[in-house]
């Protein structure tokens, strides 16, 4: 990682750390941030009151999203698929432009940046969109977490 990351920075981009991989360890968690377990396993804590994180111990055990929610976690298109998909969009009949101008404003990425000094944070509040029906405490989470960006 570069530079020292503020709590909230860090617990983002371990939740998204978390959401891109299969399982980490705390281990693999407290090297790529450089904390200390107890910090990453605080964080893991506090991660987990608002997302279904889940955390099992053993020789197989690690830190997880829950198996039936990974699957549906948003994600956008990358640049070049984007790119490729606008590219053939023009040699397509009417009826195959449509869909596929739809599959782009569907998925693809926002052009404009909440916190542009960060690419992770483009997708916080499609992330965090998905979890609203899920838990109510959600407001509270993101409440705790601006006042920790503006502090």
């Amino acid at each position: 990682m570069t530079g020292k990351l503020s709590t909230f920075e860090r617990r983002i981009e371990i939740l998204f750390f978390i959401i891109s991989s299969k399982k980490v360890t705390l281990s693999e968690l407290s090297k790529r941030y450089s904390v200390h377990k107890n910090t990453v396993y605080n964080d893991i804590t506090f991660l987990g009151r608002y997302a279904p994180i889940r955390a099992k111990s053993g020789v197989n055990g690690g830190i997880f999203l829950m198996e039936d929610y990974h699957n549906r976690v948003f994600r956008y298109l990358s640049y070049d698929e984007e790119r490729v998909l606008t590219e053939i969009i023009d040699t397509l009949d009417q009826p195959e432009k449509n869909i596929v101008s739809n599959i782009i404003n569907k998925f693809s990425m926002p052009k404009t940046a909440i916190y542009p000094h960060s690419l992770s944070y483009m997708y916080i509040f499609q992330f965090l969109s998905f979890f609203l029906p899920i838990r109510a405490s959600l407001c509270k989470f993101i409440i705790e977490l601006s006042r920790m960006v503006w502090l």
